[in-house]
């Protein structure tokens, strides 16, 4: 049986004792973090009585929570559900709570030493669970009575905690299965944790299997003298492993850490088939030693100095210019986006390149056999291990799969496909329902219960005229009492990152004015049908939701999205502005909550409904024009991209499936909006905002093309050419959108932009 779990205690106010206090307090947990009392002494006019000097420790860590980058905090808010304590003072109040999680050093003495003071104050309900990352729950436990190891896991978060999905979840011989059961359903449905059960063996699943990764990696390319950069692009994204490859991975996680892991790993793994790939050589010991740490010290196995990067060289003993590799394998491989299908294509090939992707890869597929029914239950259990803890597209079971069963000369010891990595959401949809129409860059997929989903397959999920196609297909289909409802989503890592740049660049170097307008045009229509359709329009957005993306969202008034999801309108960073409803839909959800809040008590004397026509224009302007992308779902409605009502999901892998189920509970009874109108101040507002843009210019903070960019927002969101506050409808505001946005398009200075960002990847600011 599933006990609720309301309130939880952190014990251990670290690095990682404070994101864990976080990311439960950011996911509607109250929090007690507790740390030990500081050793110094206090400062006048504190006393070692005072409260403020004896929990400082967990103070300084709530403060250091607000400050980390990428931020540790859904909202900053959510602090105020943590209460800062100390263990002398506070533990036999922890003590009383639903879960008290363990984050204290890696130190078996000082776990145990806790754990006695833990168990003379627990309650018999309380569950007991430790963030470590190798000691084994055996030792843990030792000397600990029947009640405590009944109440006991482990639970292993990955750094940083927001962010990395994985925890494993390691259960005892006398753990209660309750127990087991009911911090699984926290971590995934409390917290949108992936869970994989693992057992009590040295690092687990993700770190034993990555360990070796990573030291066999850098024994082979020390032993056959690889260049260490080329070993990143063969052991990179073209092989399904994470972006950042294996020596920058290493860098990032940290050399003397990664050293002092290996080591623990070697003398734990007594019976290891492959032991003494697991013990660091001498060669990695020495960089170590000469203070190379990785990214934390500035130089690791790569070394930056303003834009020269340069890498270590094992045989040399010292740092070189990076090569630059153009290998065709690589090119091939880059183009395809399935990742079996690439990491296929890119060992098939014939070049250096896929030849260390081969080596490397049989030395990991042949380690693993020989370790899988060790450390987990299933091939399942170790693949989403990989990708959730250490970032590969593809587990090792998965990667056998790909690369075909005879890849290696041994038998799987699992049976081994990739069928439960396509059993998502939609997938399951289009296998047993299908797909009802398809074009180029969209479908349209029967999910069931007369609910029909919009789903975008374009490069990036960029918005063109066959997803627009698309979702006004989808509301025609509703338009005609097919379906009861529309959902607009994916299973896309990024929802979408915007409106086809590419296609705009075309169009502005052929002077093709009037099919930019016809792009327009149709994407505010939709967007418009997408509003007042007579039946739900839902959109459920995740990960990157930029630009057009974002416009999407905002078009269809009902979201359920992903806390980890990031939106907003980036469009000046590319000299353009919002044109596909943005500005109108920000005006309306600022204007909407400004009469939110208004008191009825003020209207008499000075506040009119909708808090006066400039402070809602502002706030739009100022979001607008300074790029504001929200870093989290509670982010995108704070900042009023979503509404207030929007339902935030913590775990992306059922954002789908709460979507349909909520367009479920509203279609019945469903009343669409209507649309409404805007007071707006004019003239007088756009200069207003004109001059708080030519501040910044004068601060050195904005360009000179900044300015303009802004100005010309500054004339749509205060209403166009009229001189005094004024009511304007929602087409008003969509035409003056559409005008700006094709004048822009003629700039000089704009195209510059687009040219650039198609180019690197990153804004101009000219």
């Amino acid at each position: 049986m599933v006990k609720q779990i309301q309130k939880i205690a952190v014990l251990g106010a670290g690095v990682m004792g404070a994101q864990i206090a976080g990311h439960l307090a950011g996911c509607g947990f109250d929090v007690l973090l507790l740390d030990i009392l500081p050793m110094d002494e206090p400062k006048a006019p504190e006393s070692k009585e005072s409260s403020a000097w004896r929990n400082r420790l967990a103070i300084t860590a709530c403060e250091r929570l607000k400050k980390m980058k990428p931020p540790a905090l859904y909202t900053t808010s959510c602090l105020k559900r943590i209460r800062p304590g100390n263990i002398e003072d506070d533990l036999a109040r922890a003590g009383k709570l639903d879960w008290i999680i363990e984050v204290v050093p890696e130190q078996l003495k000082i776990k145990h030493g806790l754990y006695e003071k833990i168990e003379a104050v627990k309650s018999e309900e309380t569950i007991i669970s430790s963030n470590t990352s190798g000691i084994s729950l055996k030792l843990l436990t030792e000397g600990r009575s029947d009640s405590f190891c009944r109440s006991f896991v482990i639970t292993h978060f990955f750094n940083p905690v927001r962010y990395m999905k994985l925890v494993e979840l390691v259960s005892g011989p006398k753990t209660a299965p309750e127990v087991t059961e009911t911090v699984k359903s926290v971590l995934e449905d409390g917290l949108g944790k992936g869970v994989v059960l693992a057992k009590d063996t040295p690092g687990f699943i993700a770190n034993r299997i990555g360990l070796f990764a990573v030291m066999n990696v850098i024994r082979k390319t020390i032993d056959k003298k690889w260049p260490i950069e080329l070993v990143d692009k063969a052991m990179g994204p073209v092989a399904a492993f994470a972006r950042s490859g294996i020596f920058r991975t290493a860098d990032l996680v940290g050399l003397d850490t990664l050293l002092h892991v290996a080591k623990n790993t070697y003398e734990l793994c007594t019976s290891d088939p492959f032991r003494d790939t697991l013990l660091p050589p001498p060669e990695m010991e020495k960089v170590v030693a000469d203070g190379h740490l990785g990214t934390k010290s500035g130089s690791g196995f790569y070394k930056k100095e303003g834009a020269l990067i340069s890498v270590y060289d094992f045989s040399t003993g010292s740092y070189r210019e990076k090569t630059t590799y153009k290998l065709d394998s690589i090119k091939k491989a880059r183009k395809i986006e399935d990742p079996g299908d690439r990491l296929k294509t890119f060992i098939d090939s014939d070049d250096e390149a896929s030849e260390i992707a081969r080596e490397l890869l049989s030395d990991l597929l042949r380690y693993v056999n020989s370790v899988a029914k060790e450390i987990a239950e299933s091939a399942e259990e170790s693949d989403c291990a990989m990708r959730w803890g250490y970032n590969w597209e593809l587990g090792p079971f998965e990667m056998w799969h790909a690369a075909g069963v005879d890849f290696i000369d041994e038998s799987p010891v699992f049976e081994i496909s990739n069928d439960f990595r396509e059993n998502t959401f939609l997938s399951k949809a289009k296998k047993s329902r299908g797909v009802v129409e398809k074009n180029g860059s969209a479908s349209l997929v029967d999910i069931g219960e007369e609910i029909i989903c919009c789903e975008f397959h374009a490069k990036m999920n960029a918005i063109d005229p066959d997803i627009i196609a698309m979702m006004n297909r989808g509301i025609d289909l509703l338009d005609e009492d097919k379906y009861r409802g529309l959902l607009v989503a994916n299973d896309a890592a990024d929802f979408s990152v915007g409106t086809n740049l590419f296609m705009i660049a075309m169009a502005i170097g052929g002077k093709s004015w009037g099919q930019i307008e016809e792009l327009l045009r149709a994407f505010q229509g939709v967007g418009m049908r997408m509003r007042y359709s007579k039946r739900p329009v839902v959109a459920a957005p995740t990960g990157r939701t930029l630009g057009g993306g974002c416009e999407v969202s905002m078009a269809a008034g009902n979201v359920v999205t992903a806390a980890e999801t990031y939106m907003g309108l980036v469009e000046l960073g590319v000299g353009l502005i919002p044109a596909g409803g943005g500005c109108k839909n920000l005006l309306l959800e600022m204007d909407l909550r400004a009469k939110e809040s208004f008191d009825g008590r003020n209207e008499i004397w000075y506040s009119a409904a909708d808090g006066g026509a400039f402070p809602k224009v502002a706030k739009a302007f100022e979001t607008i024009a300074m790029a504001t992308v929200a870093m989290s779902g509670p982010d995108a409605v704070h900042i009023g991209y979503l509404p207030k009502a929007t339902q935030i999901i913590l775990n992306r892998d059922r954002v789908m499936m709460k979507a349909k189920e909520y367009l479920l509970s509203i279609a019945n009874d469903y009343v669409p909006p209507v649309e409404r109108t805007l007071t707006l101040p004019g003239r007088g507002g756009e200069m207003a905002m004109v001059g708080r843009a030519r501040d910044l210019k004068l601060q050195g903070l904005i360009s000179d093309y900044d300015v303009v960019l802004a100005s010309q927002l500054a004339h749509v969101l205060s209403g166009g050419n009229i001189a005094t506050r004024h009511e304007v409808t929602e087409q008003d505001i969509l035409d003056l959108e559409c005008e700006t946005f094709l004048s822009l398009c003629g700039m000089e200075k704009t195209a510059a932009r687009i040219q650039h960002m198609l180019t690197t990847g990153k804004p101009l600011r000219n």
